[in-house]
């Protein structure tokens, strides 16, 4: 499994996450929801970036949307969301939720089928163990000369500290459903900030913010995950200060490939 093989990746992934679609979604998963909480009270201190107001018919395409909550963030703030997945499972499960408000799109992100220039901006949450540089001129193509691209993921550090024996920096992640079977994730990358910042400054994005991100001020020490707690313990750091997330948002600057 290697970045060299894509439809290999792919299907592998999208067997993995089909199989944890539903405890994904649901609402008792305590770190997905900690993700969610701290990763929108990022975006309410972007407003000027995240939240700006779409000339009508805008696009925003979110990329393995998962829950489909930030596909629906776009769409109030007056977006026509797409919302795209690579399991079937999970966009069932976020159809559920939000209905005809979305368009959904199953699809894999080393293979876009956008039109060119079609969208003003383009975000995905916890996929960055997926982003090479054939995906981020994927998601380039996709966008709009000045469109943005949102994206989150935890830090090398912090898979560190919660899978310690995982190779690095490539290696494997397990998720753990209720009943106590692991299920393997594929996943290819684990990137610091610095290291994604100079991936899209190198295929034709200027970084606008990038930064690490900490349950401070976006949840309740009583309300952070036992496993951020035991990254926290692993790293040393109080809780609420532990690098969970690291986030950018980042502007297509040209409409010459790099």
């Amino acid at each position: 499994m290697t970045a060299t093989n894509p439809s290999h990746i792919a299907r592998f992934a999208r067997n993995a996450y089909n199989a944890i679609a539903r405890e994904y979604n649901s609402p008792g998963h305590d770190t997905v929801r900690n993700f969610e909480a701290i990763t929108r009270h990022w975006l309410e201190r972007h407003l000027e970036l995240s939240g700006r107001l779409p000339l009508p018919g805008s696009v925003a395409v979110d990329i393995g949307g998962g829950r489909g909550w930030l596909a629906q963030r776009w769409r109030e703030a007056g977006y026509v969301s797409v919302l795209c997945d690579l399991a079937e499972r999970m966009l069932w499960e976020s159809r559920r939720t939000y209905g005809k408000d979305l368009l959904y799109c199953q699809l894999s992100a080393f293979a876009l089928p956008f039109r060119r220039g079609c969208a003003s901006l383009v975000s995905s949450t916890l996929c960055g163990a997926y982003l090479t540089p054939a995906v981020v001129q994927e998601v380039w193509s996709t966008l709009k000369c000045g469109g943005l691209y949102v994206l989150t993921e935890t830090p090398l550090g912090w898979a560190r500290a919660t899978q310690p024996k995982r190779g690095m920096p490539t290696g494997k992640t397990w998720f753990t459903l209720s009943g106590g079977e692991q299920v393997l994730l594929p996943f290819l990358f684990l990137y610091e900030l610095d290291d994604i910042a100079r991936l899209l400054a190198g295929n034709g994005f200027r970084v606008l913010t990038a930064e690490y991100l900490s349950p401070d001020g976006a949840l309740e020490v009583s309300a952070i995950s036992e496993v951020n707690r035991e990254a926290a313990r692993a790293l040393e750091s109080p809780p609420k200060s532990i690098p969970i997330l690291w986030a950018i948002i980042a502007e297509k600057t040209s409409e010459e490939r790099v």
